[in-house]
């Protein structure tokens, strides 16, 4: 866990803390901004691409 990608796990620590507030609209509206900004990011294609090729991912931290 400790090498994983950093935005990724930052985000869903955010979204679990959420889901106990019981706002589910709020809850789904954090999700898809979530699921964006992720893709946004050098980790999630790396992850893509190590997943592809069948190797470990090299993450950087965004």
């Amino acid at each position: 866990m400790a090498r994983g990608p950093a935005v990724t796990q930052q985000l869903v620590k955010h979204m679990i803390r959420e889901i106990h507030t019981k706002r589910y609209a709020r809850h789904w509206r954090l999700v898809d901004n979530a699921s964006r900004h992720t893709r946004e990011t050098h980790d999630y294609d790396e992850g893509v691409r190590s997943f592809v090729e069948k190797r470990p991912p090299e993450f950087r931290g965004y």
